[in-house]
Formats: structure tokens, C-alpha cells, sequence
């Protein structure tokens, strides 16, 4: 694979099985996965941390430059992905608190005096990642400002539908959306919460 890495030189100077599995499967994870592949950076087992905490210090080697690596997530991130405990590359899905969709026969959350209001079924305790899918019916991009909690933060939005997400701290009962300027804009759901490996095909949607 044109790698320094294998799982045999990681039995050396690890545990061994645990981190020759991790890595055996990550290899295979990244040789399948298209050039330029969004991934956020995750920790990594604790077998193999002695060669870096992060999934990006550990894999990318395996084939420099081939998967672009996001330390924060924040805008629009079409198909972020994240490597699970297990080596396996999976969808990110934010876990923790969400508002759900609107009730049929409704797609989008009502838009009133120019903006959008989501509240989300419970609080979420410390959340560190929000995460909004959206329908921005513009031809060309725009922003748009999310409010949550005592914060409010510029999202650049795109034409037509996607995933965006935004790095947040501690617990809101509800985000705003503002900064329309009447243009159309169509939000299904949103999260706040941890970013974590999805294994849920209803969450990949």
C-alpha cells in the first residue's frame, strides 16, 4: 500500500492484537475511500497512542495527502466521515439532543419575522458539535447566522441540500436561524451534541 505502517510492525510496539486489528482495518479504510474524503480527527485506541492521539497522526502516513483531515468541524461538510474504535471508516452523526423534523404534512421548521426557530427535545448537556441539515434555495451561495445559547456564529450556506456544522459549548434549549434577507431556506433538523461514528442507516440519510 505504499505505507510505512502494517499491522505486524504495530504488534512490536503495542499490545498487539487489538492495535494490529485497528490499524489492518483503517488501512483498508483508507486505500477505498475516495481522494479528498472528509474526515474528522478522532481519537485513537489506547494501544497506539504511543504514535500520536489522533486518527490523523496514526493514518495518515498510510497514504499521505489522500483523505483531508477537519480538526474542527465548522460550514458545510457534505460527507464528513470518522474512523470508529474498531478501524472502520463511518458517517459523523452528532449524538445528544436534537429537534426532530416537523410533523407531516411539513418539511421545513416555519420561518416567522425572518427567522427560524428549532427547539430541541431536551437539552443537551455539554455539546461540542451542532450539526443542521438544509435546503438553500438560492442559485448562489450565502450566509446565514445560527444563534445558540448565548452565541451567535456566520454559516456560509450552499445551493441545494447539504450538511453543515459548527462548533458550540454547553447546553441550549433551542438555535436560531437569522440573516435570511428573504431568501428561501429550508431546515429539516438539527442536533447538538458529540460527533461520533453513525452505524445507523436512518442517521446516514
Amino acid at each position: 500500500m505504499g505505507s510505512i505502517w502494517s499491522a505486524g510492525a504495530y504488534q512490536s510496539v503495542t499490545t498487539g492484537r487489538p492495535a494490529a486489528s485497528y490499524i489492518a482495518s483503517a488501512q483498508k479504510a483508507v486505500a477505498s475511500a475516495p481522494r479528498g474524503t472528509l474526515v474528522l480527527d478522532s481519537p485513537v485506541p489506547i494501544q497506539i497512542q504511543n504514535t500520536g492521539n489522533g486518527a490523523r497522526s496514526v493514518l495518515d502516513p498510510v497514504r499521505p495527502g489522500k483523505l483531508h483531515w477537519i480538526d474542527e468541524p465548522r460550514g458545510t461538510l457534505d460527507g464528513l466521515r470518522i474512523f470508529s474504535r474498531d478501524g472502520r471508516l463511518h458517517p459523523v452523526w452528532v449524538y445528544g439532543a436534537s429537534t426532530g423534523r416537523p410533523a407531516p404534512p411539513d418539511s421545513c421548521w416555519p420561518t416567522r419575522q425572518g427567522r427560524i426557530v428549532l427547539n430541541f427535545w431536551h437539552k443537551p448537556l455539554a455539546a461540542t458539535v451542532l450539526r443542521i441539515g438544509y435546503i438553500w434555495g438560492p442559485q448562489t451561495p450565502g450566509t446565514i447566522f445560527v444563534g445558540y445559547g448565548s452565541s451567535q456564529q456566520v454559516l456560509r450556506v450552499l445551493p441545494g441540500l447539504h450538511t453543515a456544522f459548527l462548533p458550540v459549548s454547553g447546553s441550549a434549549p433551542r438555535i436560531t436561524v437569522s440573516g435570511l434577507a428573504g431568501h428561501k431556506i429550508c431546515i429539516g433538523d438539527a442536533e447538538a451534541g458529540t460527533a461520533l461514528p453513525s452505524t445507523s442507516k436512518k442517521n446516514q440519510a
